[in-house]
């Protein structure tokens, strides 16, 4: 009885929230364009009282396309690079002496970004026309580096047919210490990572973890990840991972940029792997696994230009092929074939057609955030050749973003990929994500937005224990991942309200949220589980000139708190978003998982 008023109360809720999102579209508005667009350029550089640069100051526009096409087919002249300390030019001489005298210190410190590896980074070199859409994609791809707090390009017109290019750039300060008090007693982590090493772009981090049960009482983590290989585009990486019963090392090089003149992509992985499994049938074995994998992939872009002057003016069609060979170092002594040594076949053939918008107090509190519109198709087939026995894979996924009434932003995510052997469904997923997020709403000095998710998943004939579904972080508070299943629904919402505070540039949103969740077990019909849910609300706070994660504090309360223990009450902490968002980018042909 507790159970139905429970379902009936949430099913009430999401009326009233529905309700809610609906009103909430139908009021009106001057549409983002008009808001936007018809603005004057919305990056401006402030000058200090001596007139030096002091920062960016960054108010969003619609596109930023539209107004480098002002200048299209312009030649250019000279491209200057400007690269600013993560604070800033400082002035000791103010009122705030000892705050100036900090940020002083810190940007002493800090190894700015070096202007060869900002001039790797963007598409366009002197002597080029001015082309909207590589100037747009340029100044993306700047931004997108975890490194750069925000970037702006601007152009100058010097005579006739040619302009002066300024490229700004503002860094963060990169490096992070985090650790736990465990690690200076007898057990915890110490991890330490610079996201721009020595100013050159590269990501460096060691993980160390201290645990006296091991024999050498510590294990180490370590990766490199090096960008904008290969003419301006590619990752490069190597790393190593260490656990309790789990090494892994390797290392690889990967093109996945797709631009109009880029007609060849591909890489390579090569991945060795000591580690456990276990099995879900029979009784639960547990598996001492030791092998490798090789991995090489190639794609042609074909790109068709439909001549409008728009951001997605280009369609590209990609084509690709991969092939992956694990073999097996020794025997894993069972007769099954997910374990056996094999040789993976992939095709794939996928279709992009976006471009991006600016927004800020998104997902983070008021830095430039570049979020997708357009359209996305994938379809991968393949053979996986073994000793005894071959299977078939097939996969297609689909993600559609938009601007609801130039209002409201919604993205719808599927997708569904199996192994068919024998001609029968063998193991694979279906997912289906959709992503809403409101338009960002002023109250006086306040701002605020909401957000609202719902997702269904499905495990298709799961055969080991990380196959299946789980609650782990899809309910915020619950961190156990006991609750395992094949099939899951979920639903979030929440609401941010950005403080107008901020101090020594930290700052801060209030957050409320609400999840719910259903999970079913192997063979067990989803709407007959119990609901779980989570209501709760918090503080998050960050720092986006820093590299330190944002951090959120919450209160959680667990109406139905069987699977809790006895406390419905719960005070968390986190340091990520809960809300992540598709970008949209090709991939390589691949197996899809969660």
């Amino acid at each position: 009885m507790k159970s139905t008023k429970i379902k009936l109360l949430y099913l009430i809720f999401i009326a009233l929230f529905s309700s809610f999102l609906y009103a909430e579209q139908e009021k009106e508005r001057k549409p983002i364009l008009q808001k936007t667009i018809l603005k004057p350029i919305t990056k401006k550089i402030l000058y200090s009282e001596k007139g030096k640069v002091d920062s960016l100051s960054l108010s969003q526009k619609k596109s930023k396309y539209l107004y480098f096409t002002e200048f299209e087919e312009l030649y250019i002249n000279k491209i200057s690079i400007h690269v600013f300390s993560p604070f800033g030019v400082t002035d000791t001489l103010s009122k705030s002496y000892v705050t100036e005298k900090g940020k002083s210190i810190v940007n002493q410190l800090h190894i700015n970004t070096k202007e060869n590896i900002v001039r790797n980074i963007i598409l366009f070199k002197e002597g080029d026309e001015v082309n909207p859409i590589v100037f747009a994609e340029s100044e993306r791809y700047l931004r997108q580096n975890s490194y750069i707090y925000d970037a702006a390009i601007f152009l100058e017109k010097i005579s006739g047919d040619s302009v002066n290019v300024k490229v700004f750039v503002q860094d963060v300060w990169s490096l992070q210490i985090n650790s736990d008090i465990g690690f200076f007693n007898d057990k915890g982590n110490l991890r330490i990572k610079d996201v721009n090493f020595g100013g050159y772009g590269g990501t460096l981090t060691w993980h160390i973890k201290k645990n006296p049960e091991w024999s050498s009482n510590y294990k180490h983590d370590f990766e490199y990840k090096y960008s904008k290989l290969f003419n301006k585009q590619g990752v490069g990486r190597v790393y190593l991972q260490s656990g309790t019963n789990h090494v892994q090392y390797g290392l690889g090089l990967n093109n996945t940029s797709v631009q109009e003149n880029i007609k060849f992509l591909g890489g390579f992985n090569i991945d060795v792997y000591r580690t456990n499994d276990l099995l879900i049938e029979p009784d639960s074995i547990k598996l001492s696994l030791d092998y490798h994998e090789k991995d090489l992939w190639a794609a042609f872009n074909y790109s068709i230009d439909s001549k409008k002057h728009d951001y997605n003016r280009y369609k590209h069609f990609i084509f690709g092929s991969r092939i992956i060979q694990k073999i097996n170092h020794k025997d894993p002594n069972i007769d099954n074939h997910y374990y056996q040594d094999n040789v993976f076949v992939l095709v794939g053939m996928s279709f992009l057609n976006r471009s991006f918008y600016q927004e800020s107090y998104l997902f983070s509190i008021g830095q430039t955030e570049d979020i997708p519109v357009g359209n996305k198709f994938e379809m991968v087939f393949g053979k996986e050749f073994q000793t005894n026995s071959s299977r078939n894979y097939i996969g297609l996924s689909s993600t559609v973003a938009n601007y609801l009434n130039h209002y409201s932003y919604l993205l719808t995510s599927t997708k569904f990929g199996f192994y068919l052997n024998d001609n029968k469904f063998d193991n694979g997923i279906l997912d289906f994500d959709n992503f809403y997020f409101s338009p960002l709403h002023t109250l006086k000095a306040l701002k605020y937005r909401n957000y609202a998710s719902v997702r269904y998943s499905k495990a298709i004939k799961p055969y080991n224990i990380d196959q299946l579904l789980d609650l782990k972080n899809q309910v915020r508070g619950l961190k156990s991942d006991l609750l395992k299943g094949d099939k899951r629904i979920l639903l979030s919402f929440e609401n941010n309200l950005f403080m107008p505070i901020s101090l020594l540039g930290f700052h801060s949103a209030l957050v409320t949220f609400a999840d719910l969740a259903l999970i079913s077990g192997v063979g067990e019909s989803i709407i007959e589980n119990s609901l779980k849910s989570s209501l709760g609300f918090g503080i998050r706070i960050n720092n986006e000139k820093l590299i330190f994660p944002t951090i959120q504090f919450s209160f959680v309360y667990f109406p139905n708190s069987e699977y809790m223990g006895s406390d419905p009450y719960h005070f968390i902490t986190g340091n990520t978003n809960f809300y992540q968002i598709e970008n949209m980018s090709y991939q390589k042909p691949h197996i899809y998982t969660w």
